[in-house]
């Protein structure tokens, strides 16, 4: 399985619902591995607790609202990952 997916694929199997997924780095959509899920404020607290016991190197945790055609959406939660995650070769075990 490619690191890339792991977060996405580790969260979506705790029943966290995740809607995005991107490795960052250049020409990417964000600058480091990020994953975006949906969720009531305790989610993100719940997706924290996945990732941290399954391993995964989270540095922020945050909620956030988009701006489209100038009209507030939102808000999800943002989780991103340590950006050598990707770069490490480690496998996490997630159980997959």
């Amino acid at each position: 399985m490619l690191l890339d997916f792991l977060p996405f694929f580790t969260l979506a199997k705790n029943d966290l619902e995740t809607f995005e997924s991107c490795e960052g780095g250049d020409r990417h959509s964000f600058p480091e591995p990020t994953v975006r899920l949906e969720g009531a404020m305790s989610e993100g607290l719940r997706a924290l607790s996945v990732a941290l016991e399954y391993g995964l190197p989270v540095v922020r945790l945050r909620r956030v609202w988009g701006i489209e055609d100038r009209m507030i959406h939102g808000p999800w939660w943002e989780m991103t990952f340590d950006s050598l995650m990707r770069l490490s070769g480690v496998m996490y075990d997630v159980g997959l």
